[in-house]
């Protein structure tokens, strides 16, 4: 009972920050404008639940950890660019923005029903937006999307074992060209977030990409011989380790991961980022 009531409090505390009122889940309606960077911007949502479930962990509990990672001038590597993968309607991408609010920012997600929304989030953060997955290899998927907002999930476009019936084809974009586009060819990149419903596998077995990101925030899913055991020796031969791992519903969790070892190591990788913050909003 203490724990949900300052939960609450955390919460409502949160909230404010955001400029917008809260008393409890099952009363919140979702906000058209919050604060962001000292002014007021517009938010455009889909309907359903499952964006106010989202709304809550990723802006009021703070789920991927933001507010533990250091800021410029703690003595730490700052974070100077964001790799956003599997956007969905620019959530984590808001709150980012709100925790490091100079860093270059890339936001991806392939389900073009999301990209009204998708734009409107992105443009108020002053991040640059990709309607594209984000894979193992460049090329073409057939993107799957499920009864609600949040969720889909992507086969190869070559796949032949799946009903097709639903199925969007979408760009695919490498993930070591995801990190050159932002860190520069070859360069290296801050803080990654990965939530692509399974297709994270493919990408967490790419090392080399692996040592070239400072930071993980990664949401897994368990897929048939994969699960979340493979995750520390995946993470580890790119040079990242576990900080946390928060288990959620069926087998399914998160974890941020940091580097064990300097920023591409090894590699001859740690090339600036791509000059000044880019407010535009475009797609390749």
């Amino acid at each position: 009972m203490i724990g949900k009531m300052l939960r609450t409090i955390r919460r409502r505390r949160e909230a404010r920050r955001w400029g917008i009122a809260f008393s409890r889940v099952r009363d919140f309606a979702m906000p058209d404008r919050l604060l962001l960077g000292g002014g007021t911007m517009r938010l455009s949502f889909p309907p359903g639940g499952e964006v106010v479930t989202a709304f809550v962990a990723l802006l009021l509990d703070d789920e991927y950890g933001l507010d533990a990672i250091p800021k410029l001038g703690s003595g730490a590597r700052p974070v100077r660019t964001i790799l956003d993968i599997g956007g969905n309607v620019g959530l984590f991408t808001l709150a980012a923005r709100r925790r490091f609010p100079d860093a270059l920012l890339h936001v991806y997600e392939p389900n073009r029903t999301l990209e009204p929304h998708l734009r409107v989030q992105a443009a108020g953060a002053g991040a640059v937006c990709f309607i594209e997955a984000v894979g193992a290899e460049d090329g073409e998927v057939s993107f799957f999307p499920t009864l609600d907002s949040m969720t889909g999930t992507v086969v190869p476009a070559s796949a032949i074992a799946v009903d097709r019936a639903e199925a969007v084809t979408v760009p695919q974009t490498a993930l070591r060209r995801a990190l050159d586009r932002l860190g520069g060819e070859g360069g290296t990149v801050d803080l990654v977030k990965m939530d692509c419903e399974g297709a994270e596998w493919a990408m967490l077995e790419d090392r080399a990409s692996l040592a070239r990101i400072g930071r993980l925030l990664l949401e897994y899913h368990p897929r048939p011989g994969r699960d979340a055991e493979a995750l520390p020796g995946l993470l580890a031969a790119g040079g990242l380790e576990i900080e946390k791992r928060i288990a959620t519903a069926g087998g399914c969790g998160v974890i941020w991961a940091s580097r064990s070892t300097p920023l591409g190591l090894g590699l001859g990788l740690d090339a600036a980022p791509s000059e000044g913050r880019s407010s535009a909003v475009g797609e390749r």
